[in-house]
């Protein structure tokens, strides 16, 4: 494999901020999103979503196997958080509060398998786009539209949102209700699955097979609103959105957008390889 083009930028001026990350081995590459913490839990220094995104690059980085299957891929990461949280002594109070738990998605591809893996809202291009966004994202971010509408049609402004995001401050109940549907068995569209180190839902994963004739394979963050098959026109379309609508209600429709000069509404990662 050979890294044609990647790009690494987080939501803010600080790149020791920044919660995605990506790695290239002999035998895997992969594009990892460290979810936004959602509580004040600091590990090693770092905000959870960051460290998670550290320990599964180095996880992935020592993978000796090369013909692992996906699920066998992701129960050897999850063992790995799981064990850097017992480490640490921080078990007992995660299974406490959920909310505590470290969160990441991730695109990977398998050389020897041939096959880009999603699991979580990664996303990736080989062809065309790939995508495996939940539901419950979509559902909490057109809540935080409606309450930016609702007020502007009661005199808000968008440059009020812009220095205080109350979009965001209205839905922070959803994003820790949300937590309660993290691998749960209930049979709902809202029931989504993330890397952890707390179990893996494999019927929430996308295994695909790279088409025959693809040389190239894009994985990325979810942090571009639309995924391209080259890195300038990834960044073009996400700089023309987030001019057009930086507060991220109409054109992107986000969990959040650019407040107090941030450079986005999401850090973001776009790794393209050339594949065997």
């Amino acid at each position: 494999m050979k890294i044609l083009e990647v790009f690494l930028e987080g939501k803010t001026a600080d790149p020791l901020l920044c919660e995605d990350a990506w790695i290239v081995t002999e035998h895997f590459a992969a594009v990892i999103d460290g979810a936004t913490a959602k509580s004040a839990l600091v590990i090693d220094g770092m905000a959870t979503g960051k460290f998670i995104a550290e320990q599964i690059k180095a996880a992935v980085e020592s993978v000796e196997n090369p013909d692992l299957d996906s699920e066998a891929f992701v129960r050897l990461i999850e063992s790995h958080l799981y064990e850097q949280y017992k480490a640490r002594g921080l078990l007992g109070e995660m299974q406490k509060d959920p909310n505590k738990i470290p969160a990441a998605s991730m695109a990977a591809y398998s050389r020897y398998r041939r096959q880009i893996w999603l699991f979580g809202d990664c996303q990736a291009f080989a062809g065309k786009r790939y995508t495996n966004f939940k539901p419950v994202d979509r559902l909490i971010s057109m809540v935080r539209k409606y309450y930016i509408e609702y007020a502007l049609l009661n005199g808000k402004t968008e440059a009020d949102f812009l220095d205080e995001d109350g979009g965001r401050s209205a839905i922070q109940p959803l994003l820790h209700m949300q937590q309660a549907f993290l691998n749960s068995e209930m049979d709902s569209p809202f029931s989504y699955s993330t890397i952890s180190g707390f179990g893996y839902k494999m019927e929430d994963a996308k295994v695909i097979p790279v088409p025959a004739g693809v040389q190239e394979v894009v994985l990325a963050s979810d942090g571009y609103p639309e995924l391209f098959p080259d890195l300038a026109a990834t960044e073009r379309y996400l700089k023309e959105a987030l001019a057009e609508d930086p507060l991220c209600y109409k054109k992107i429709i986000s969990t959040k957008g650019i407040e107090n000069g941030r450079i986005s509404f999401d850090d973001r990662c776009y790794l393209k390889i050339g594949i065997d």
